[in-house]
């Protein structure tokens, strides 16, 4: 379902959690791997892609995507 504009909610939610891979990423950064930076920049570009597309919900889904990237990568 492709969504060209952010409510209010969604808004709010993007920026929490793109305040969270922010804080998760500057925390840990020395930690990465080129690899998993390589992974990161990838999950980054496709999260804006489907941003400036406009399809917010497949954006939402490359955010959680890297969150959870994130979470294995420093859980491992």
């Amino acid at each position: 379902m492709e969504n060209n504009e952010f409510t209010e909610e969604e808004d709010e939610w993007f920026k929490s959690n793109s305040g969270l891979i922010i804080e998760i990423i500057e925390q840990n950064i020395e930690y990465f791997t080129p690899q998993e930076e390589d992974t990161l920049e990838i999950c980054n570009q496709s999260m804006n892609y489907w941003i400036n597309t406009g399809n917010i919900r497949r954006a939402m889904w490359e955010t959680q995507n890297t969150l959870k990237i994130l979470k294995q990568i420093i859980e491992f």
